[in-house]
């Protein structure tokens, strides 16, 4: 247990500092110790809550990507239901206290840090999106889906941080689109056996692609050049979004730095694998992840000073 953490952020209730402890084992254990030391570049004091936004979005995923589509869809929406109603009744629990770890230290942290209801229910809204086949025309058809999916929790983490303003929320949605499109564009094949295609029809069209081109075992050219095409739109996405480096308060500018240089680092891997990079999952190698974390760490950003809540 990260008792050092917990103190700081003045969590005592022995209930609450297990649920907690729950959020960060289930960090570790389901993405490796990634994004756990990326959380560690975080103030003592906000490492909690992040561990409980995080449970949350990830629990939330696991609900959508597993099992078959209609028992899916049912268990979804009883989650749902759940959360709403713990939300509601501001203890983690629909049945007086009776509520599962992940959500009883989600509300505490929402209730503590100020997060918006309307953020966590924009999360739930797009996830929502994925439990019928995912095919979007154009990417303006499917900018919606990255601000629901990928926007509404970057503002959830923005606020564990700090009270921001308009325009650092408006930066970190940008940055959460980007994050979004990045796994987007690194999933290919995982989403097409899941029934999915995120890549805006359009895109294809536009290469000479078929959905069938995508999932050969043996992919063209065009492919290699529809990936070229991908991989520069999500970096763009990125350097809209990382203006909120210069908008946030200078103690969790590593923290944020860290966690955007470890989402985008596969963006580069898939440009050196090319077509091949859409028949496996892209990981970012731990020599790279360390290396990105210790950058971080020790070359911060500068940018103006922004208040920060305690």
């Amino acid at each position: 247990m990260d008792r050092w953490s917990l103190d700081r952020a003045g969590i005592t209730d022995h209930t609450l500092r297990e649920s907690y402890e729950f959020c960060r084992r289930m960090l570790i254990s389901v993405d490796g110790r990634t994004y756990w030391a990326a959380s560690c570049c975080a103030p003592p004091a906000v490492r909690p809550h992040l561990w409980a936004a995080y449970a949350f979005g990830r629990h939330a995923d696991q609900l959508v990507d597993g099992g078959d589509r209609p028992g899916r869809a049912e268990e979804f929406e009883r989650w749902a239901e759940h959360l709403t109603a713990a939300l509601e009744d501001g203890d983690g629990s629909s049945s007086g206290g009776t509520g599962d770890p992940i959500t009883r230290a989600l509300t505490h942290t929402v209730h503590s840090r100020g997060i918006r209801v309307e953020d966590l229910m924009a999360y739930v809204d797009g996830l929502r999106m994925d439990l019928s086949p995912a095919h979007y025309p154009t990417f303006a058809e499917l900018r919606p889906y990255l601000r629901a999916v990928g926007g509404a929790p970057a503002r959830i983490l923005l606020r564990v941080f700090e009270d921001p303003s308009p325009a650092a929320e408006q930066a970190m949605t940008r940055l959460g689109e980007a994050a979004q499109f990045t796994d987007i564009v690194c999933d290919i094949a995982e989403d097409l056996r899941m029934g999915r295609l995120y890549l805006p029809l359009e895109d294809l069209e536009r290469f000479g692609l078929t959905r069938d081109d995508l999932a050969a075992e043996d992919s063209s050219a065009a492919v290699r050049e529809l990936l070229r095409f991908e991989v520069s739109r999500a970096r763009e996405l990125w350097e809209e979004g990382l203006d909120v480096l210069d908008l946030v308060h200078p103690a969790s500018r590593a923290a944020w730095q860290a966690g955007a240089a470890l989402l985008r680092a596969p963006l580069d891997r898939v440009e050196r694998r090319g077509n091949q990079a859409v028949g496996a999952k892209v990981w970012t190698t731990a020599p790279r992840t360390a290396a990105i974390l210790v950058r971080s760490l020790l070359h911060p950003p500068v940018g103006a000073a922004v208040a920060v809540r305690p």
